[in-house]
């Protein structure tokens, strides 16, 4: 299957992939230091625990799945995540709620979680999104669960893709939809006015002047996901929370908006758009790090989308 994903498949991006989970849902350390960003490459990917998560007091957006379609599901509910990764949406909701029977999918199983196939209520499905799902699958799900689908989408596919998705649903189920604002993440902003930021703010422009689905502007990426919702679904409501709800997560989220760019970068190389050169993406790591560490950081704003199929 073709695939239009911005970042590739690597070990660092899967633990990027699983930091960022820990950016949404839980409280992070306010301190972030170079050794801790560089540590995005020098762990096994799967390394990162989960089984914490949801026991934090504080929280970017406060849950995973909306109050609004937390009190719909029933007790044996089933719900799919779409553009799964490493899975670790699904594996915390399995360790809080084992009677869930749980669905990923995603075009690749080649960051998946080995204990997503320790667990008889996961299922994981190899499926492009964009195309029609199975006909056994279609309205059978009472929640449909997709994030960060910005790096996968054209304008002229958000509508499509929504609609596509709540065929999933049985009638009265939930989609819900997180996606990034990430137009305050166009600079990178000091704590000090000491701080430097050359590097860091060199690599985003360069990411963010690629071409690539990323580039859209966030208005008209939440524009599209909005109007979308409101011509397949009902009851449609959004959540904006900032990266920096709790201030505390600010080096956290910073952290994540590396592996990013760091990641953006490897892919470049990867597919020819710029000379392959490893020591030159370890240079920029280390560039970066300092930097954040000298005071550099980004800001960024978490959307989410609820809505129901009628029925």
């Amino acid at each position: 299957m073709p695939e239009t994903y911005l970042l590739n498949r690597d070990a660092e991006e899967t633990r990027r992939l699983n930091e960022q989970h820990k950016v949404y849902v839980t409280y992070i350390s306010p301190t972030i230091d170079s050794t801790t960003i560089l540590q995005l490459t020098n762990f096994d990917p799967y390394a990162s625990k989960y089984s914490h998560l949801t026991d934090h007091l504080h929280s970017s957006l406060g849950y995973e799945i909306h109050p609004t379609a937390t009190a719909s599901l029933p007790p044996n509910a089933t719900i799919a995540d779409i553009g799964t990764g490493t899975g670790i949406w699904l594996l915390d909701i399995a360790r809080t709620n084992p009677s869930y029977v749980l669905h990923g999918f995603d075009i690749s199983a080649a960051q998946i979680h080995p204990d997503f196939n320790s667990s008889s209520n996961l299922h994981f499905h190899l499926s492009d999104f964009k195309q029609p799902f199975p006909p056994e699958l279609l309205g059978t799900f009472d929640l449909v669960h997709a994030r960060l689908l910005i790096f996968a989408l054209q304008a002229e596919e958000w509508a499509p893709a929504v609609a596509n998705l709540t065929t999933l649903l049985k009638p009265g189920g939930y989609l819900q939809w997180e996606e990034i604002n990430p137009a305050p993440a166009t600079y990178v902003l000091r704590t000090k006015p000491t701080a430097s930021t050359t590097v860091f703010q060199g690599e985003l422009n360069t990411m963010l002047g690629s071409g690539e689905a990323i580039v859209q502007s966030a208005s008209q990426v939440l524009g599209l996901l909005r109007d979308g919702f409101g011509k397949s679904l009902v009851d449609v409501k959004t959540d904006v929370v900032s990266s920096e709800r709790e201030i505390s997560q600010r080096g956290a989220a910073t952290k994540v908006m590396v592996g990013v760019v760091v990641g953006a970068l490897k892919q470049r190389m990867a597919s020819g758009k710029e000379v392959l050169d490893e020591e030159r993406v370890e240079r920029v790591k280390k560039d970066m790090a300092r930097e954040v560490e000298s005071g550099a950081y980004l800001q960024f704003y978490v959307h989410c989308f609820v809505g129901r199929k009628e029925g």
